[in-house]
């Protein structure tokens, strides 16, 4: 069912099947990696030697309650500031000498060949990046870095059709058809592969998607359902103008495509594909075509654009479904093709049952369970990007 998808422009042919399940809640490990980014929470006077950060800032570069324990050496660059200082470009570089508290380091400035602006640093609006973390010779153990397994899960749900043939039905000659049996065996296939595309796509959670452990459902009478990814993209809290969940009522640019990877990638995830409708893959190919990389296949016309190639480096293969005009015209997704999979439940992936009866004829149940992996997304969205609420294109 699966393999004939490979072929089409469908969302669900671009994901892997992954691991199978045992249980009506398919688990996985998040990747949960140490941030390399600091905000002032503070303003930075012209040659000030006082840091202020938050807590949560500050435990990535080195604090520790135990100030044996605690680590300094950190640089720290200027990469973006706005407001009294503005920086761009090769900002000024800092390092991190020593922790007054949990929120204040202090610092020396204009380390190496960087220069103090002589203006003030704004708060908010000031970020620097860890660029380096020298370790002296004969350092010892300091502050524990490693993270706490994060699990997540989403819910299997249960896909089928019934069929019921009469005896005269099934022997009765049909023009075309040799087998009306499997021939509706066939269709009815078919319906089950667009439910699951679409399910991947717009499906709704029965059980919230933040609850660490949830209860196993029960094994009969429960009427699950499974997150789909507009669902595990859009539930990572409130949406930002130029975050990876972004829901501003405006034109698609490629500014905001460039923007998209970008607030992904500052967090640590390289989304690898775009998952648009037919309306929003229109604006993208008119973006430019010293973005735009044709790739020479058969399968492919002439000047349709099928990759996308973006400020941060990264290319992003373009996959047009046309189920995401029915219901998401304007939504552009950013997927990490890596940290998505398709989770078939063991022996379930797609099965037919056909039972002795006495009715007068010949019945059949399809069935398949599935659910699906979105890693890095619930909690804070990071491995992907989304963008809802844009113009749809006339």
């Amino acid at each position: 069912m699966l393999a004939s998808l490979k072929l089409e422009e469908a969302v669900l042919a671009h994901i892997d099947v992954g691991k199978p399940v045992r249980d009506p809640v398919a688990y996985w490990e998040e990747d949960s990696l140490v941030g390399n980014t600091v905000t002032l929470t503070g303003t930075l006077a012209t040659a000030g030697t006082t840091l202020t950060i938050s807590a949560g800032d500050a435990l990535k570069i080195g604090y520790n309650a135990d100030s044996a324990l605690a680590r300094t050496g950190a640089i720290l660059q200027v990469y973006t500031s706005t407001g009294t200082t503005t920086v761009t470009d090769n900002g000024e570089k800092v390092q991190v000498t020593a922790w007054g508290s949990s929120t204040t380091a202090t610092i020396t400035r204009s380390y190496g060949a960087t220069a103090d602006p002589g203006t003030t640093y704004d708060i908010t609006t000031t970020k620097l990046k860890l660029v380096a973390w020298p370790l002296p010779e004969g350092s010892d153990l300091k502050t524990d870095q490693s993270q706490a397994r994060t699990p997540r899960f989403n819910v299997t749900q249960i896909f089928g059709r019934d069929i019921t043939l009469t005896r005269n039905q099934i022997a009765r000659l049909m023009q075309a058809v040799d087998d009306e049996f499997m021939h509706q065996v066939s269709q009815r296939a078919i319906e089950v592969r667009r439910e699951l595309n679409d399910t991947v796509i717009f499906g709704e959670s029965s059980i919230s998607l933040t609850t660490a452990f949830p209860l196993t459902p029960a094994n009969s009478g429960d009427n699950r359902t499974m997150a789909g990814l507009i669902n595990f993209l859009t539930d990572a809290g409130g949406a930002a103008a130029g975050a990876t969940y972004d829901s501003t009522a405006e034109a698609f640019t490629p500014k905001l495509l460039n923007g998209m990877h970008y607030a992904s990638a500052i967090l640590g995830g390289n989304p690898t594909t775009i998952f648009v409708g037919g309306e929003q893959s229109r604006v993208i190919q008119g973006f430019g075509q010293d973005n735009i990389r044709v790739v020479p296949d058969a399968r492919f016309r002439s000047g349709y654009s099928t990759k996308y190639r973006t400020d941060t480096g990264a290319i992003l293969d373009l996959v047009t479904d046309f189920n995401l005009s029915n219901g998401a015209q304007g939504t552009v997704m950013l997927v990490d093709q890596t940290r998505t999979k398709l989770r078939p439940v063991q022996d379930a992936e797609f099965f037919m049952i056909v039972a002795p009866t006495f009715t007068d004829g010949d019945s059949a149940r399809l069935l398949g369970e599935w659910s699906l992996e979105c890693r890095n997304a619930i909690g804070t969205l990071a491995a992907h990007s989304v963008h809802t609420a844009l113009t749809i294109p006339s």
